[in-house]
């Protein structure tokens, strides 16, 4: 195995091992923070190095509201299973300190889901909270243009839970 081959695998793993650890969905974002800070990749290589794994079957993708939000699968926690010791300790402890000083953007990037898609004679816009994987509200509206969808997936993510509280109190007075 050559030099790049064996650098390749080990971002491959350091990927899996963040998802691992995290125990919620990622972004690519959070990755490119990591790997690009402590100068392990450029971001091309980690992006080759994503779609990979995905195309694998060791991560599940979800696809939101312009991200991607990468988790493990049950192979891709196999294969970490076997080769996690191709990780150095060092990597390991960075990669921890580095999920738990980020955890609370982590988790709150998790919260609030949206995606559009197109729906009949429009496209459909469909917004959730999700809580531990949990969804605790999911509200789908059809709209005549993407543009409008599109719009009520960013809002979405900046005012949730005012919709939130804002249904909440409707219905439950």
């Amino acid at each position: 195995m050559s030099m790049i081959e064996k650098n390749t695998t080990l971002y491959k793993l350091m990927v899996l091992f963040m998802l691992e650890k995290a125990g919620v969905p990622m972004t690519s974002a959070h990755f490119s923070e990591f790997v690009l800070e402590k100068g392990y990749t450029d971001y091309f290589t980690l992006q080759a190095s994503l779609s990979e794994l995905e195309e694998a079957g060791l991560v599940n993708t979800e696809h939101a509201a312009g991200r991607t939000l990468f988790t493990l699968s049950d192979e891709g926690a196999n294969s970490l299973r076997f080769y996690s010791d191709r990780i150095s300790e060092e990597i390991k402890q960075e990669m921890a300190e580095f999920l738990k000083e980020n955890s609370f953007e982590i988790e709150e990037e998790n919260i609030a889901v949206s995606e559009y898609y197109p729906s009949g004679e429009g496209f459909a816009a469909r917004c959730r909270i999700k809580e531990k994987d949990q969804p605790v509200i999911e509200l789908t509206l059809n709209l005549p243009k993407e543009e409008q969808a599109q719009a009520v997936c960013l809002q979405w993510n900046e005012k949730y839970y005012e919709v939130y509280e804002y249904l909440m109190d409707m219905l439950l007075k």
